[in-house]
């Protein structure tokens, strides 16, 4: 789509700006006021992802909330996928899931987005990073976890049940 383009070549110009809804272009923000809402901390059960989430905003990202379905949408599209903006969809609602998957799934899905914007010289570990912060909410939970990205498949699923369910 052209306007793809666009939102990669305003993103692009002034990345300090990406975050703020004023940066997207009116179709962009248009989308997102429609299919998104504002994160709220209250969809995540660990201080740990709030903690991330504010993090990015201070970095200047724009991190929404969508149902399964505008989950799925923007998560596929290609403002996400090929864009620089610095934009974060999540899932607001995730079917019968655990909170630990939950908070698993939300972790991943935000150092993903992280690592696809950032400039990685190899200085980051970013599956170290997220091996021990899942490794950290599954101690709390009393749950020994040998493999997070098991727990992030389960929890793709069950939002793609809620969907197609």
């Amino acid at each position: 789509m052209y306007w793809g383009r666009k939102v990669d070549a305003q993103c692009r110009a002034d990345p300090t700006k990406a975050g703020r809804p004023g940066a997207f272009p009116w179709r962009t923000r248009l989308l997102l006021w429609c299919s998104t809402s504002p994160w709220r901390g209250a969809y995540a059960s660990e201080p740990e992802i709030v903690d991330l989430v504010e993090r990015l905003t201070a970095e200047g990202w724009l991190v929404r909330t969508a149902y399964p379905r505008n989950f799925l949408l923007w998560r596929h599209g290609q403002v996400l996928a090929r864009g620089d903006c610095r934009l974060v969809v999540l899932p607001r609602t995730f079917g019968r899931l655990s909170d630990l998957e939950i908070n698993v799934f939300l972790a991943t899905e935000i150092f993903r987005a992280w690592r696809q914007h950032t400039n990685n010289d190899g200085r980051v570990d970013w599956d170290g990073q997220l091996d021990r912060l899942c490794q950290r909410m599954a101690a709390r939970s009393g749950v020994i976890l040998s493999d997070h990205s098991r727990l992030y498949r389960r929890a793709e699923r069950e939002i793609l049940m809620t969907v197609w369910g």
